[in-house]
């Protein structure tokens, strides 16, 4: 077969190769392969030979094989590794073709004509193939009625190339099954397309559906590109009629891409042809992105639809023109057109005339089907155009127009859509689930469609079609968010990572907008900053909704400044929250939350976590590790508002926090808690500071039906109680519960004496174990467990105690600390279950206080709700073994926590001078870190401990009312540590660093190092005699810089009396000095028994205005002895003296002493 006889393969010049091709009585299992099975170069002849050796052996066979003979098997056809450069036709005596790693092109055809080829299975498969060069792919089925006896299976998986069209044309077999995987279909120019009568209007489409009657089959591209950038070409065309009988069409994960100018599509169906889907069919695009700067799904003008789906999930489209449009049609009886989860902007450089809506449906006929669009979004000046309806129904839910939520008829109306049923965005519609077809019922408590045999999914559609890929979005990094918005519009999940922001801004996350067809919705925020007065709001439902997925929210080492976090409404049963490891900081004059209670909008109480009209049900809430900080008069860290519910086995769990709050730790504001039906309010190893009221204010406490309130080893430093209440139930098994808590406070429990009271019934307990009762902030020895209550405890109930101590007093008679009721007292080591477990669900206790659950008891005491995924870590023991940082913050002031081993600060803004006092007693080696910090003033007093203090690439500028840049006052204790290296220090006050203290303790370090440090007076001073007693005190590399000059006193280094003994060092050394002296004693200079004092290869400028103007300025007389060493050495002087000594003598004694000066330049 010649070049010449393959140039044009019409349908018609087909026939004598097939009756030639492939003869129908060559024997099974035969394979042919080329010479060389590998990749052979472009052009190469032998897949010709390879034709011309079968053409060989089907004509012998002709002549030798007897007519009679049966047929037993066909050939199966392998090519591995070669080139097509030829049109080529598989017909005759085939029912197998594998195509493996073949390169096909010179605008070769490869036709698979199914009609040709033999009766039953026919397989076709396409593996790693390139078709390039204007090449096409042809599967050509029957002109007429398919056969019945014939099936078709065609796998294309990893097909690439930068020119090809793959075209399936004419009627294919029932039960045809059609997979492209994994491709990228490329049509760059026009295309031919000459094999297939008709098929004219297909400029260049990457795949092509023509003329085909699809019954019992499935087509399916998945994960593949279809792209051209033929002027005027489509991605997907259809044309020449195509019907789908029981059949099914999906795309899932492709891109359709079009790049050809105005008259580009990403899916065109031609106008002449019709567009049929009847008998259960589906055509489904899922998870798609669409770029067109034409337009996108076009439909034609002759759409029919009954008893099937036309389906569009989860697209992103960057359009000129609607996303779906069709001319004419009809949409019939149980037929559905479903829209979800589609994001439709205007493409790059399609201008403000653009039309990029979701659907143009104007000219389509409703006639007893359904339209639904949900969760959908357009970014013109119209939504979208419904279709006329003659009976049926158009259902939309939650879609967006721009920024606008369309909530109701007239936004509908406004937006182009008339005639439309509107669902609130948090409701369940059958129509918009189910379709109605194959369902046989419908659950809306769940929100679940009840499906008929035969049907696949959750929507009970008649095809297994994909719906939306979970986590599709990644997390979004390093972003700064300036504007307010609504965030999460359909989406499964929404992520952040070190993202900030910025306020002041609201942020809100909606759970009723988010993607509810999923198993759980996930929102994310690790490292994140919010600051300047933001908001962050998780919103979630209206009431409980049976069928809405949980909520998974977690939020791991973030840091607020001025800022709110909001949980409220009612969220998802099963959600999970956790909070952890982060720094949440606020103060009443720069928070700018308002509270939603009635009458208190104008009150500022500066929390930062509010808990608004919260319900848990099933879920988990935990907070673990985190800070919460609140400055101001009213302020109260964390604030609630219209009450919060835990209900249905929910668990509260407050691990290993610091609350701080100079009025409430937890105020819950006009509102009540409630614990009930199982649920668990936890408060575990947390540290709670309050100089106000108390640790927590709520008008009613109520655990009711198995509701408990457990608090375990926390520690209360508070002003006035730590409960306060309006009253206090517990009730029908409930317990509450404060065991191993330190309570410096006046109070343990507040409650209005008039109208309430602490109940305790219906077979419930009320217990206090191992409490340690002690004063707080006021009042010293005036300390009670209530304000003198009398509870009313049911003869059912019991009030256990042990091991409470009073005032430094065990107490067995508890009346005496007002607990007016008896109380079960038991002795102090006894591990009795009924002061270690929830009763209800235990069954022992072992003798080292472990609780043995029955079932429904959970944890180490046997509580009644779970955690479920949730280790707390046993070496997380009490906040006061942490080093707390605070990051990204603006500051005004430093507070401090008594048992804490330290803070750290990093990239925080001071904006008024702040003292760092903390209170007494602090651990050893307290550290202390500042990193990258800006400061208008710093003074740090020493705590009665030794020190490691860090004050790293900091900036400070400092106004003329402080007395000192930094300061450092008392008396360090021994083996402290103090860095203050790469600063810039600018101030306006007489010092720069001023050392208000005669010590640093023995075995202490002082390191200056590469400083630039600017004062009006003294760069560096100690304003006392000083001692460097076994200890090191270093100022190297730095610049120091007096802003003026008057007299000797200006000093880059200024103390009175110091003294270097017991082998320690003062080292002044490669530093710059512009000043009227470099280091100044104004009192005597004792160095003594190993010590060392030296100043060495310093540049002096000094001035020659000053007469006393020296690198060295000794006012009074300098002793050295004891084995002690002076050491002047390397120091250039620009004017002025190396040493001024005002005539005092300077005196060496004792073996080994010495005093060098040497190597110093002075100019002239």
């Amino acid at each position: 077969m010649s070049d010449r006889d393959t140039q044009s393969c019409s349908t018609n010049s087909l026939q004598p190769l097939r009756k030639l091709l492939f003869d129908q009585s060559m024997h099974s299992g035969v394979k042919i392969y080329p010479p060389n099975r590998h990749r052979l170069s472009r052009g190469s002849n032998t897949f010709m030979h390879t034709l011309l050796l079968l053409l060989l052996v089907t004509v012998i066979a002709m002549f030798v094989t007897p007519p009679w003979f049966p047929v037993a098997h066909a050939l199966r056809f392998e090519l591995v590794g070669d080139t097509i450069n030829n049109n080529t036709v598989f017909a005759y005596g085939v029912d197998s073709v594998l195509l493996d790693g073949v390169s096909i092109g010179n605008s070769a055809s490869v036709v698979f004509d199914i009609a040709a080829m033999l009766p039953g299975a026919v397989r076709i498969e396409l593996r790693d193939c390139v078709c390039d060069g204007g090449s096409q792919i042809y599967v050509l089925g029957y002109n007429e009625d398919p056969a019945s006896n014939r099936s078709l299976e065609v796998s294309v998986d990893r097909l690439s190339g930068r020119f090809c069209s793959l075209v399936l044309a004419h009627n294919l077999p029932p039960q045809t099954n059609v997979t492209i995987r994994d491709s990228t279909i490329v049509t760059t120019g026009p295309v031919s397309y000459a094999p297939v009568n008709g098929l004219t209007d297909a400029i260049a489409a990457p795949l092509v559906l023509y003329a085909t009657a699809l019954s019992q089959s499935q087509l399916r591209v998945e994960n593949s590109v279809l792209r051209t950038s033929a002027a005027g070409g489509m991605a997907l065309y259809v044309g020449g009629n195509v019907y789908l009988l029981s059949s099914a069409v999906v795309l899932d994960g492709v891109s359709l891409e079009a790049s050809g100018g105005d008259g580009a599509y990403a899916m065109y169906v031609s106008p002449a042809s019709v567009l049929s889907l009847q008998s259960l069919s589906v055509f489904s695009v899922t998870n798609t992105s669409v770029v067109s700067s034409g337009s996108g799904i076009v439909l034609g003008d002759s759409l029919t639809m009954s008893r099937s789906v036309f389906r569009l999930v989860r697209l992103n489209a960057n359009i000129a023109n609607p996303l779906l449009h069709a001319g004419g049609g009809t949409i019939g009886v149980d037929a559905w057109l479903d829209i979800y989860g589609v994001r439709v902007s205007a493409v790059a450089g399609a201008g403000e005339s653009s039309s990029s809506l979701v659907a143009s449906l104007s000219s389509v006929t409703l006639d007893g089907g359904v339209v639904s669009i949900v969760h959908s979004i357009a970014s013109g000046a119209t939504f979208a155009t419904a279709p006329t309806v003659t009976s049926g129904i158009i259902s939309v839910q939650c879609n967006r127009l721009g920024t606008k939520v369309l909530e109701d008829t007239n936004d509908y109306t406004a937006a182009g859509m008339l005639s439309v049923n509107v669902a609130p965005c948090f409701s369940c519609v059958e129509n918009q689930r189910c379709f109605t077809a194959l369902t046989s019922s419908f659950l809306p408590n769940n929100c679940t469609c009840s499906c008929s045999s035969g049907s696949f999914g959750r929507s009970c559609l008649p095809f297994d079609v994909p719906f939306a890929k979970l986590n599709s979005r990644p997390c979004i990094t390093g972003i700064t968010i300036t504007e307010s918005a609504t965030l999460g519009f359909e989406d499964p999940s929404l992520c952040f990572n070190n993202v900030t922001l910025s306020g002041p801004i609201t942020v809100i996350v909606d759970l009723r907008q988010m993607n509810t067809y999923v198993d759980s919705v996930y929102v994310t925020l690790s490292k994140c900053l919010l600051t300047g007065g933001a908001q962050l709001i998780i919103n979630g439902l209206n009431s409980i909704e049976e069928w809405m997925p949980p909520l998974k929210v977690d939020m791991k080492e973030d840091t607020s400044n001025e800022a709110t976090i909001v949980f409220q409404s009612q969220m998802p049963r099963k959600s999970r929250i956790i909070l952890d490891k982060s720094e949440l900081y606020a103060t009443t004059d720069g928070s700018l939350y308002v509270p939603t209670t009635t009458g208190e909008e104008d009150k500022k109480y500066g929390p930062v976590l509010v808990l608004n009209n919260l319900w848990l049900f099933e879920s988990q809430l935990v907070i673990t590790e985190t800070r919460f900080t609140c400055v101001g008069e009213m302020c109260s860290s964390i604030l609630v508002e219209h009450n919060l519910n835990l209900q249905e086995r929910t668990s509260f769990f407050l691990y290993g926090c610091l609350i701080y709050a100079q009025n409430h730790g937890m105020y819950f504001l006009a509102s009540d808690l409630y614990v009930l039906s199982s649920s668990v309010l936890s408060l575990q190893l947390n540290k709670w500071y309050s100089y106000g009221v108390g640790a927590l204010k709520s008008q009613q406490i109520v655990l009711r039906d198995r509701g408990v309130l457990h608090l375990y080893w926390n520690f209360f430093f508070v002003g006035y109680s730590i409960f306060t209440a309006s009253n206090i139930t517990i009730e029908k098994e409930s317990l509450l519960s404060l065991r191993r808590c330190g309570c410096n406070t006046m109070l343990l429990f507040h409650v209005d004496d008039v109208k309430g009271n602490i109940n305790v019934l219906d077979n419930s307990v009320w217990s206090l174990h191992r409490l340690t009762l002690a004063e707080g902030w006021y009042m010293a020895n005036t300390v009670w467990a209530t304000n003198d209550l009398y509870p009313v405890v049911s003869a059912d109930s019991k009030v256990y105690g042990g091991n409470f101590w009073h005032l430094g007093t065990i107490m067995n008679d508890y009346s005496f600390v007002k607990v007016n009721t008896p109380v079960t007292v038991f002795p102090t080591f006894d591990c009795a279950k009924e002061l270690y477990c929830y009763l209800p669900f235990t069954k022992s206790v072992t003798g080292s206080c472990v609780c043995v659950c029955t079932a429904g008891g959970y944890g180490p005491y046997c509580l009644p709700a779970p955690l479920d995924g949730i280790v707390f870590k046993p070496s997380f023991m009490t906040p006061k073994e942490t080093v707390y940082c605070i990051r990204r913050q603006t500051l005004g002031n430093i507070l401090m926590a008594e048992t804490h081993v330290g803070f750290c600060f990093i990239d925080v803004n001071f904006n008024a001078p702040v003292a760092f006092v903390p209170a007494s007693p602090v651990k050893p080696n307290y550290n202390i870190t500042f990193l990258r910090c800006n400061f208008m003033g710093l003074r740090i007093m020493e705590g009665n401990t030794n020190y490691l203090i860090t004050i790293d690439a900091s900036v400070f500028q400092v106004p003329s009312t402080e007395s000192a840049a930094l300061t450092l006052k008392g008396a360090f204790k021994d083996g402290s540590t103090i860095i203050i290296k790469n600063n810039t220090i600018t101030s306006l006050a007489n010092s720069g660093i001023l050392f208000d203290t005669n010590s640093i303790g023995t075995n202490s370090i002082v390191l200056l190092l590469n400083n630039k440090i600017v004062a009006v007076q003294n760069a560096i001073l100690f304003n006392s005699n000083y001692t460097v007693d076994g200890s090191s005190f270093v100022v190297q590399n730095s610049t120091l810089k007096t802003s003026s000059m008057i007299d000797e006193t200006y000093a880059a280094l200024k103390t009175l009396q110091l003294s270097v003994v017991n082998g320690g060092y003062f080292d002044f050394s490669g530093n710059t000095l512009d000043t009227v002296s470099g280091v100044m004693l104004s009192d005597a200079l004792q160095v003594s028994k190993n010590g060392l004092f030296r100043v060495a290869g310093c540049s002096f400028l000094g001035t020659s205005g000053y007469a006393k103007s020296s690198l060295l300025f000794l006012s009074v007389s300098a002793a050295l002895a004891d084995g002690s060493q002076w050491r002047m050495e390397r120091n250039n002087v620009n004017a002025g003296y190396i040493i001024y000594n005002t005539g005092s003598s300077i005196v060496l004694t004792g073996g080994g002493t010495t005093a060098v000066i040497s190597s110093n330049t002075q100019a002239k």
